[in-house]
């Protein structure tokens, strides 16, 4: 599900400029690159950490915080490896151009509209980081990006299921939802949660679940509320699962719900999906019929 385009003023095109696997040294340097330079003033960053221990996701935390609307953030739930990180930066990239920065390369504006000069001129030219966007470059690296996901491995015999958490201001709720998941019975899960800029404590309960849930929470957080199909798109690039489950951030799940579900899926192969019954929680949270 790629995400649909946005038209770009000719004058003053959207560069998206893709970070990841991004060395923590050098971080604040790149970000520094890019934000203190004057010569592309429609840019946009998405930034990819692939679960790293030294402190560059704290540092992109930090920045996304100082420049809004500008940085979205993607942090895996365990190490995928350069390639993949690139193809789902591409992915979410919504510029006429990309800029490819990874482990400590540098931001140089100058060379960067050299590229893109050139660029104008012939699109059939390449670089080895700076680019012309088009869907066929997205598509060729987002079915690479499939392919090395479906070579992943489960962890487990058990089955696999991935819980994907699309959100938009939904923080009152969003608590309940996540302690429901990981109540489970089941323990062979993973949570695919994307955020849609909301202006509430919601990304920052996502922060600490997955901080107190290492290994378990891909998540995501645009830089600007994109709409519902790109939230979607943002948790179901992720899924690993033999199943997966959509969960809306106001949805609590009983905690055998995905191991019922699990077992009469695999003792009916044949079957499609499964199908539960429901209640609805008013607003003091309880049950009604």
């Amino acid at each position: 599900m790629m995400p649909e385009p946005i038209v770009n003023d000719p004058n003053n095109p959207l560069i998206s400029v893709l970070i990841y696997n991004y060395d923590a040294s050098h971080l604040r340097s790149c970000f520094d690159d890019v934000f203190e330079q004057k010569l592309f003033t429609n840019i946009e960053v998405i930034f990819i950490d692939d679960a790293s221990s030294d402190g560059a996701w704290d540092i992109a935390l930090e920045y996304a915080a100082r420049f809004k609307g500008i940085i979205t953030l993607t942090r895996n739930k365990t190490v995928c490896g350069p390639m993949y990180n690139k193809a789902n930066a591409l992915r979410m990239s919504r510029g006429k151009y990309y800029v490819f920065l990874h482990s400590d390369n540098q931001f140089i504006s100058d060379y960067v509209n050299g590229c893109i000069i050139v660029i104008e001129k012939d699109n059939s030219a390449e670089f080895s980081n700076v680019g012309f966007i088009n869907s066929m470059k997205q598509d060729i690296l987002y079915k690479n990006h499939i392919e090395m996901l479906n070579r992943m491995p489960s962890v487990t015999a058990a089955p696999l299921v991935s819980l994907c958490i699309f959100n938009y201001n939904y923080g009152r709720y969003l608590r309940d939802c996540l302690e429901g998941v990981f109540s489970q019975t089941y323990d062979n899960i993973e949570v695919c949660f994307s955020d849609n800029a909301s202006t509430d404590d919601s990304w920052d309960i996502a922060l600490e679940y997955a901080k107190k849930h290492p290994g378990k929470m891909h998540i995501t957080r645009n830089r600007k509320n994109f709409g519902s199909d790109v939230n979607f798109a943002n948790c179901f690039t992720h899924v690993r699962g033999k199943y997966f489950v959509e969960l809306c951030s106001d949805d609590a799940l009983m905690p055998d719900f995905v191991k019922r579900c699990v077992d009469v899926l695999e003792a009916h192969p044949e079957a499609g999906y499964a199908m539960v019954h429901r209640t609805i929680i008013d607003e003091h949270n309880q049950r009604t019929e």
